[in-house]
């Protein structure tokens, strides 16, 4: 059941539009278990007095495999996946939560010790700060700039990814221009 907190419907009147409300469960059944698992947005409910570090663990690896089957050949995460087509969505992205992916995959592959995924973050990185970064000498900042926005969450998440991924003479500047970017948007 989903509910809507100070939904703003105004518009309808306006417009003319009907607005229907109505209950909806959401459940997938996995080929690898019986049963179905019903899901919260998008995902089981987890009680926490119930998690172990076996599940923990467990939900790493999850993780784990799909940001390997997500990453496409040249170093992009995938944004929006529609599974019923099994497409992904050609023309959305958010560079937070892209930044947010390329840390989380430094810090897993480090906690795993995993090579394999430390080079797919490193690729990851590499191609967001290619496609993404801008750099301003004059003003001495750097920012990630998309869709016409530079905002302080990509920022952020650009620079704590540089920080995890090694020190590299090379991405010196970026890391002090992002945190200038930081400082002088508070």
């Amino acid at each position: 059941i989903f509910v809507f907190v100070s939904l703003n419907l105004k518009w309808c009147e306006k417009e003319n539009v009907t607005v229907y409300f109505f209950k909806a469960l959401h459940f997938f059944g996995r080929l690898d278990a019986e049963g179905f698992v019903t899901l919260y947005r998008s995902g089981p409910m987890i009680d926490p007095r119930g998690v172990t570090p076996a599940e923990v663990l467990l939900r790493l690896n999850l993780a784990k495999t799909w940001l390997e089957n997500s990453l496409n050949e040249k170093g992009k995460m995938a944004y929006l996946y529609y599974p019923a087509t099994g497409l992904y969505a050609a023309n959305k992205d958010n560079m937070i939560r892209q930044l947010m992916t390329t840390y989380a995959l430094f810090r897993l592959a480090r906690y795993k010790n995993d090579a394999n995924l430390l080079a797919m973050a490193e690729k990851n990185l590499v191609y967001n700060m290619e496609h993404y970064a801008r750099k301003e000498e004059d003003k001495k900042i750097a920012y990630i700039f998309h869709e016409k926005k530079a905002k302080l969450g990509a920022a952020a998440f650009g620079l704590m990814s540089l920080l995890e991924s090694g020190s590299f003479p090379e991405r010196d500047k970026y890391v002090e221009y992002f945190a200038n970017f930081i400082f002088g948007m508070q």
